[in-house]
């Protein structure tokens, strides 16, 4: 049995990995404040939205450990509004950015009535600059809710609230979402309406 050599020539070096582009679009654009709240990282952290653990204490873990983007627990926009216990809950876990730990946070409400959400948003201190519409959820209390990922196959409801939302709150909304059922074409449709809608 012929006994095993290594190649003596010497391996090649790794080619060099060629340098991520940069964003290139206008400081005009309405997406420039997000790369904006990154101050000056390159990347994006992002600790996701989960309902009932990303609470102000497991934020502050994360960002010790680099995270430079946060989003609260998914909160529901129409116990926000009607259940002062609830939203008594969540007001303490708002004032992050005073915190030497704290950064940017966005605040996620669900929920399929575009005046609910609104109201709920129009509750949250000043200082709350960015909601997200989770669009992602798929428990199945989201299911008999109608909101969460199933919220994405009703577009004009969600539109309208996103919409909304840009006009009357003063703040930056973001939309958590997922792939349709039927598929990318739709997705992609979808989400250049909900662009368009701010």
């Amino acid at each position: 049995m012929a006994e095993f050599q290594a190649n003596p020539a010497t391996p090649a070096a790794p080619p060099e990995l060629a340098p991520l582009n940069q964003p290139t679009w206008p400081d005009t654009e309405p997406h420039r404040w997000l790369t904006g709240l990154l101050k000056d990282d390159d990347y994006a952290y992002i600790v996701a939205p989960m309902v009932d653990q990303s609470d102000l204490p497991f934020r502050f873990l994360a960002r010790r450990y680099s995270s430079n983007l946060c989003y609260t627990p998914m909160i529901h926009s129409r116990m926000f509004t009607t259940d002062v216990k609830y939203r008594e809950k969540f007001m303490p876990q708002f004032d992050e950015a005073k915190h030497p730990l704290g950064g940017p946070v966005f605040h996620q409400f669900c929920g399929n009535d575009a005046e609910t959400m609104l109201a709920a948003v129009n509750l949250l201190p000043d200082y709350c600059e960015v909601v997200d519409i989770n669009c992602g959820c798929p428990q199945g209390i989201a299911k008999r809710g109608g909101y969460g990922a199933f919220l994405l196959e009703e577009g004009d409801k969600l539109v309208k609230i996103v919409k909304t939302l840009v006009e009357k709150s003063n703040r930056r909304v973001t939309v958590k979402v997922r792939i349709l059922p039927t598929g990318i074409s739709d997705s992609i449709a979808l989400y250049t309406r909900l662009i368009d809608a701010g």
